[in-house]
């Protein structure tokens, strides 16, 4: 009998590739090529490498420590005080990511849409936006990443 509460497999593949695809996908190429001039294809190409293989060793972990998040696996391995410490150095790095891709969509919308809007209105957009995804099931984030990349074929 088939889980309606899962992810079928092509929803995960979509899901994979829809996050690191992201925005940073669209405006790091751009970053780099402004401080490293012709070189950057080489930092860019190691940097997605690097990535794949973060990725495949949290999947490791994952099937070590099946009933535990990325969280409870560090506090696991790293015992409880190292692991929080690094729990709050996660919270801060994904917070400061967050905002960043908050501010390049906020430039991006202004300069080639919405000229004459306030910086805040489009920001609080996107923040409610971005909320009401979060708390949301993952399963319905990946159906909407599934739809979603028709249009990064396009």
């Amino acid at each position: 009998m088939k889980n309606e509460n899962q992810m079928t497999k092509l929803q995960l593949v979509t899901f994979l590739i829809q996050t690191q695809i992201g925005v940073g996908f669209l405006s790091l190429p751009y970053g780099i090529h402004k401080f490293a001039k012709g070189d950057s294809w080489i930092s860019l190409l190691l940097t997605g490498l690097g990535m794949e293989v973060l990725a495949i060793f949290y999947l490791i972990l994952c099937n070590r420590f099946p009933k535990q998040h990325l969280f409870q696996i560090l506090q696991s391995i790293l015992g409880k005080v190292l692991g929080k410490c690094l729990t709050l150095f996660y919270a801060f790095y994904f917070l400061l990511t967050g905002s960043t891709i908050l501010i390049l969509f906020v430039y991006i919308i202004k300069k080639w849409m919405l000229i004459y809007t306030p910086y805040w209105v489009v920001l609080i957009l996107m923040c409610s936006i971005g909320i009401y995804i979060a708390v949301e099931n993952l399963k319905v984030i990946a159906r909407f990443y599934f739809i979603a990349t028709f249009v990064l074929f396009v």
